[in-house]
């Protein structure tokens, strides 16, 4: 017999607080946004606005991935991720449903989890995204890993009914997903009534009852932790994360120094709110950007023409808000975007607009993993020292790099890094079958009072 367990949060009794001193990297990914393999890259390339790809080609993000899943999985990694997107016929970002993913390579693997980094909670129905999810983990027993987030683009949030302009409406709408969500995922029976819903509806009637809850079916029976990136360190998003135990996502993490990075900081004492003691790094993942090469210098090199699509893709992908507590990297003038649109002024335009090559930036950083095995090995470890309590290591190529170059440094990492790191080493897994004695299996919840008929 097997009980459903709460899904974590941080209000929970009986937590467990996780050794200090641990120092070990347990589980290291990739993520693949979900690209085709584009032509006439960089800045004197084609524009963005100028790509309108075939619904053919546009499929072939699709075999990309396959084929990164069939070259991970006998290597040792834990998973591979992907985020959601939609409406991109430019051929960046084009894998809509992540659920879908998650089943599918579980079908065509043996040892890899697919990770969900993210779903974009506010364009969701809540309920609609637990009864996928649960439907994955079930199918795939446990190897699906679940993400939500905010989202940052108007093309996709808007259209599909979130507000992404207003920045304020999105944050509040994602608190309430949030909150039903997890109301759905925890409680045998929940109602949920505010501002966006009004579940079940009031005054409705069902097999000649009023009704007053509902439940999810199914629940999630496997895997029960939630992810969501947390990198601009707003205090309202990470004290969110934290009231319900949600892990952490963190882009580039300050490795360099002495100084603990500030989100992590913020992230430890936010769950310390929820009665939640953590190491620091506990809970959250190092999303870091990786190339090998013999040198740092032509790992930069190799990449640099993705870099100066990526940043052509990203100028401007939010819209032209005007709530300045949007994200200050896609807040560009017209002009500026029109001329980073034409091959002419595109790299003119993108230098003013603060664009650094590569080579610049990845110079005094080591939480860019650009260069050899050795130099790669001496930043994870420099980070396995600072941050004591952190297991969980995501990496991510150069966006919009070819995939063939992404397969070739996927079997390169494993090779040359993974032997320094063997606790993150993942092969040979065995996945728990919790339905494979449905004898065993508990039948009812509670025992239904039948009311004898007069």
């Amino acid at each position: 017999m097997f009980a459903l367990e709460r899904w974590p949060t941080a209000r929970a009794t009986n937590l467990e607080v996780s050794p200090k001193e641990r120092a070990l990297l347990k589980s290291i990914s990739w993520n693949f946004v979900g690209w085709v393999d584009l032509e006439d890259v960089g800045f004197e390339g084609t524009p963005i606005d100028a790509r309108h790809h075939t619904k053919e080609f546009l499929a072939t993000a699709y075999g990309s991935f396959e084929k990164m899943a069939r070259t991970m999985d006998p290597l040792g990694y834990d998973a591979l991720f992907a985020t959601e997107h939609h409406f991109q016929p430019e051929g960046i970002e084009v894998f809509p449903n992540l659920q879908l993913l998650g089943i599918h390579l579980a079908g065509i693997t043996k040892n890899l989890r697919f990770g969900t980094a993210v779903n974009i909670l506010p364009q969701w129905h809540p309920l609609r995204l637990a009864e996928d999810y649960a439907m994955a983990d079930i199918l795939t027993r446990g190897r699906v890993i679940f993400g939500v987030g905010r989202g940052t683009q108007t093309r996709e949030a808007e259209c599909l009914g979130a507000p992404m302009s207003d920045q304020r409406a999105n944050r509040a709408l994602m608190a309430d997903n949030l909150e039903l969500l997890m109301k759905a995922f925890n409680e045998e029976h929940f109602s949920h009534y505010s501002e966006n819903y009004n579940i079940p509806p009031r005054d409705s009637y069902y097999r000649g009852k009023l009704m007053d809850q509902i439940t999810l079916v199914p629940k999630p029976l496997y895997n029960k932790e939630i992810w969501q990136p947390i990198s601009t360190g707003n205090a309202q998003g990470v004290e969110l994360q934290a009231r319900y135990g949600i892990k952490g996502i963190h882009p580039l993490i300050k490795i360099d120094g002495d100084e603990i990075d500030p989100i992590c900081l913020m992230y430890q004492e936010a769950a310390r709110k929820f009665g939640k003691d953590l190491g620091v790094g506990e809970n959250m993942a190092a999303y870091l950007y990786c190339h090998m090469a013999e040198s740092r210098e032509k790992a930069t090199a190799e990449v640099e023409i993705f870099e100066e699509e990526s940043f052509k893709r990203q100028a401007g992908i939010g819209g032209l808000p005007t709530d300045p507590s949007f994200q200050g990297r896609f807040m560009h003038s017209v002009e500026d975007l029109m001329a980073l649109g034409h091959p002419s002024t595109a790299r003119a335009t993108a230098k003013k607009m603060g664009y650094k090559p590569l080579a610049e930036r990845a110079k005094d950083n080591s939480a860019l993993l650009y260069g050899t095995a050795d130099e790669i090995i001496a930043s994870l470890k420099r980070l396995e020292e600072k941050y004591p309590a952190l297991e969980t290591l995501i990496l991510h190529p150069p966006e919009l790099t070819h995939s063939g170059i992404m397969l070739e440094q996927m079997e390169r990492f494993a090779k040359e890094v993974m032997p320094a790191f063997p606790a993150a080493v993942q092969k040979d897994r065995v996945w728990p079958d919790l339905l494979a004695n449905p004898e065993k299996i508990e039948r009812y919840v509670y025992e239904p009072v039948v009311e004898a008929a007069e």
